[in-house]
Parts: C-alpha cells; structure tokens; sequence
C-alpha cells in the first residue's frame, strides 16, 4: 500500500471583458508528501501552478478560436530525506516552467463553447 499524499488546492478564474471573451485563470496546489513505502525516503514538498490568459475570437457563423497564453509551475520547497539520500541529492530542488501557447477551435453551443 502506498502512503497517501495530501495537499491543499484553489483554483481562480477572472473574465477581463464584459463579453467574457478575455480571460485569466490559475489553479494552485501545495503538495505534503508522505515517507514511501519500502524505500523510506520522503520526498520534498512542492507548489504547482497552471495559469492561463486566454481570449475568444469569434469567426464565421458558428465557429470560435482561442488563443493565449498557458503554462505549468512547480517548485520543490523541502528536502527530500532517507537513509540513502546523500546531502546533495537532499539539497537538490527541481523546478519545472513550461509556458506555452494555446490556439483552440471551437463550435459555439458545442459543450464547453459559447459564442460571444
């Protein structure tokens, strides 16, 4: 059985326009890891955080297309601890930052789609 992870969560989405076609979001988790199973170590705490602008451009008839800009955070904030864990793998916090763009086509009425 492996030990279960906790964390703590909040997600924020904000419309710019009053037609609701700009928006900003951002959804953010602080990891508490627990000690493996079978390896005792235990892995360093981290906060993750996707986050988006995006904005709708209304085409021809029923048709939509987004654009903006995404990505995903995430930072170890603890050490990572065990038995075998050297000093310099325990001191050793990733990072990861992957921003990116995002175009999406989309029918309005379609699940998920409004026109605006």
């Amino acid at each position: 059985m492996l030990a279960p992870d906790i964390g703590r969560m909040h997600l924020v989405k904000l419309y710019v326009t009053g037609n609701r076609r700009t928006a900003i979001s951002a959804f953010q988790m602080y990891e508490i890891h627990t000690t493996r199973q079978g390896t005792q170590i235990h892995p360093g705490e981290t906060l993750n955080l996707d986050y988006s602008v995006t904005h709708v451009l209304p085409l021809k008839r029923e048709l939509n297309l987004q654009v903006g800009l995404v990505g995903y955070e995430q930072w170890q904030l603890t050490d990572k601890t065990g038995p075998d864990v050297t000093a310099v793998q325990s001191s050793a916090h990733y990072r990861i930052n992957a921003p990116w763009f995002r175009i999406k086509f989309g029918v309005a009425g379609a699940k998920g789609e409004r026109r605006r």
